[in-house]
């Protein structure tokens, strides 16, 4: 009971991922356990069907599209990045669409790129994360929680590219991903 108020509270710990395959959960929990935040594991939605998709991890005709964003390291890698996969995307009829400064454009039905500081609160069904060595690099003391941001934006999918390779500091996640190797050679 609250002395000043009067008004008794009862807390009680929530632990449903509500929104988040199981494969995406495990990985927000494995992060969350390396950012050190306490959460526990989260449990699903009781009956929920769940994809079985692995998150992927890359270093080095299509129906109905899902909602999809990509995230990259500043609005000035935007535009690069659209430069680059337009003419990938256009061959499928694949709109994509930059937004900056945070700023909410465009629908489900466009591949939209943010900065990564800009998409709290979002959710898309596919995520794909650009650069997250270079990231660590950049900012190494806040990266994992931008990152944890984003991998919680995804619904069903998560794609995590790097430069070069994954920053040792998530080195203990590999086991989340499934193995990808897109090496020219």
């Amino acid at each position: 009971m609250n002395k000043a108020t009067g008004v008794e509270i009862d807390l009680r710990r929530v632990d449903i991922g509500y929104r988040q395959s199981r494969r995406l959960r495990e990985l927000s929990d494995a992060l969350a356990g390396l950012l050190e935040v306490g959460a526990g594991a989260t449990s699903a939605p009781s009956g929920d069907e769940e994809a079985d998709a692995w998150p992927l991890l890359g270093e080095r005709g299509i129906g109905r599209l899902p909602s999809i964003a990509v995230f990259v390291d500043g609005d000035e890698l935007i535009d690069p990045l659209i430069d680059a996969t337009r003419p990938l995307l256009e061959a499928r009829n694949i709109p994509i669409v930059g937004c900056k400064e945070g700023r909410v454009a465009g629908d489900d039905q466009e591949v939209r790129v943010f900065d990564v500081q800009h998409i709290k609160g979002l959710e898309f069904e596919a995520v794909f994360f650009i650069g997250i060595d270079r990231l660590a690099e950049r900012i190494p003391d806040l990266f994992q929680r931008f990152l944890y941001v984003g991998v919680t934006r995804a619904a069903t999918y998560l794609g995590l590219t790097c430069e070069r390779e994954l920053p040792k500091q998530l080195e203990a996640l590999r086991p989340n991903f499934g193995a990808a190797d897109w090496s020219d050679g």
